[in-house]
């Protein structure tokens, strides 16, 4: 009987995370809630700049303002590129330009940007 428990309770489980999977994924472009709930809590609770939610396939980042993921970028070695306005900005080192698309904003009633970032060579 308890094998029968254990078994119902992580199925359970398995279906409650695919299914926050498939919400985080739609809402904050991230396919792990774990990351995703840490990234709000660092940016909204935590009162930090931004935060690097996830890597891979795509890096993304959420950010309180436009100026927080500029000093992002600037930490990584690139300056703001002329040339991308509404949602896209583009940040260059001379060699490698990235650019980042605001897939959600503050006025889009979100407390922050989530920024998808994409580099071109």
């Amino acid at each position: 009987m308890e094998k029968k428990i254990l078994i119902i309770t992580l199925i359970m489980i398995a279906i409650v995370y695919i299914i926050l999977a498939i919400y985080t994924g739609i809402k904050y472009h991230t396919i792990n809630p774990i990351l995703a709930t840490i990234g709000y809590v660092k940016v909204e609770l935590l009162e930090k700049d931004y935060a690097v939610v996830q890597n891979i396939p795509t890096k993304t980042i959420f950010a309180k303002s436009d100026d927080s993921i500029s000093a992002y970028m600037n930490k990584q070695g690139f300056t703001k590129a002329e040339g991308y306005y509404g949602r896209t900005r583009a940040f260059t080192n001379g060699h490698i330009t990235k650019i980042l698309v605001a897939n959600k904003t503050p006025l889009e009633n979100y407390p922050f940007f989530v920024w998808s970032l994409d580099e071109i060579i």
